[in-house]
Order: structure tokens, then sequence, then C-alpha cells
């Protein structure tokens, strides 16, 4: 059983679980979905480990330029021209998110 909760709750999720009554086809299945995605995660870190493996990392300094939308109500974005890294090529895009109090965490 995947559930991962707080100990108190433990027997009120032990009485309502259904996977103790599932066929071990059924438990297989779930072991399965579980397992893809394992493995995808263990991918995608195994990808950046190789990535920061490399011998030489450079880095680039980019440059954020204003853009606004052609909307009815416009919108702030901001873009950095296209950059090549890693073989491919590049856009970082971002917009101002005027919820946080703290500017510094409004990016």
């Amino acid at each position: 059983c995947p559930w991962q909760g707080p100990f108190h709750e433990l027997s009120v999720h032990e009485a309502e679980c259904t996977h103790p009554t599932k066929t071990g086809n059924e438990l297989m299945e779930i072991l399965d979905e579980m397992d893809q995605t394992r493995k995808k995660e263990m991918q995608l870190y195994n990808s950046i480990f190789s990535l920061l493996s490399f011998e030489k990392i450079g880095y680039t300094e980019v440059q954020f330029r204003p853009y606004r939308t052609d909307d009815f109500i416009t919108r702030l974005y901001y873009e950095t021209p296209r950059l090549t890294v890693l073989n491919q090529t590049w856009v970082l895009k971002a917009r101002v998110n005027d919820s946080e109090r703290n500017p510094n965490l409004s990016c």
C-alpha cells in the first residue's frame, strides 16, 4: 500500500484500505505502476548527474528582455534571446508574480 500518513491515522487507514483484499494480479499491476514511476524519476536524476559530470562546465550570462502579450488585458513577460547549451537551443521565459510580499520571491 503506498499510503503515507500520520501514525495516529494508521488504524483508520488499515480498516479502510482496499489493498489487503486485492488479488495477486491487481497487486502486481500496482507494483508495476510504482516501478515505472520510480524508473522515470531515476532516469531524470541519472540524466541530470550525467550532465553535471561533464569535464567542462561553462556558464552563460543571460539578460531578460520585457515583452507584452497582445491580449485584451496585456501581460508583462520577460524572455532571453535564444542561446545554445548542450547542443540544444533554449529560451528562458519568466513572468512576475505579484502575490508574494517579498519581491525577491516573486519570480
